[in-house]
């Protein structure tokens, strides 16, 4: 186990960076929570029972931390809202392109570019419910540890990036 926390930082702080830009569309907002999640692991390091991995229980509370957030900004009225027409590309999901070995042509690649871009932006519209989920799914992480951050059954990690799958694509029927 990594004993202090400059060494846990050093190891994830980018990954929880990118967890919570994901999450939030909003690269301020990642920085904060990001600091925010490393004071709570500071404090709370002491309790780490090392009955998951480490970055499991770093995405954990950084998802914590981004939902305490969606709620106090709920609370409040304070909606974040993303422009469909200039959104914040840099923290929406990176959703991997697969590129067929032919040949495309520009138009190809301006309409699969749309698509794609359409596609991260419908994952930041879903609830977190689904979103958090889904894009833990799409970092690569396995249903196990989808399950753990999210305190759930594994059955239930599945079934949730299951339920956000099928929401995205009803979401981005329209556009294909």
């Amino acid at each position: 186990m990594l004993n202090n926390i400059e060494e846990i930082i050093d190891k994830y702080e980018k990954r929880i960076f990118n967890l919570l830009c994901s999450l939030s569309g909003n690269i301020e907002e990642a920085k904060d929570l990001t600091q925010e999640t490393f004071i709570k692991a500071y404090k709370k390091l002491s309790t780490f029972r090392e009955e998951s991995e480490i970055f499991t229980w770093l995405h954990r509370i950084a998802t914590n931390c981004w939902k305490n957030k969606v709620r106090y900004n709920r609370r409040r009225g304070i909606f974040q809202t993303v422009s469909l027409d200039n959104p914040p590309d840099e923290c929406l999901p990176v959703i991997s392109q697969v590129k067929d070995e032919k040949i495309t042509s520009p138009e190809q690649d301006v309409i699969q570019a749309e698509i794609q871009r359409r596609v991260q932006i419908e994952i930041h519209s879903l609830s977190p419910k689904y979103k958090i989920p889904l894009t833990l799914h799409i970092k690569n992480m396995t249903y196990e540890e989808i399950a753990e951050v999210l305190k759930c059954r594994v059955g239930t990690a599945k079934s949730l990036v299951s339920r956000a799958k099928e929401k995205l694509k009803e979401k981005i029927m329209p556009y294909l």
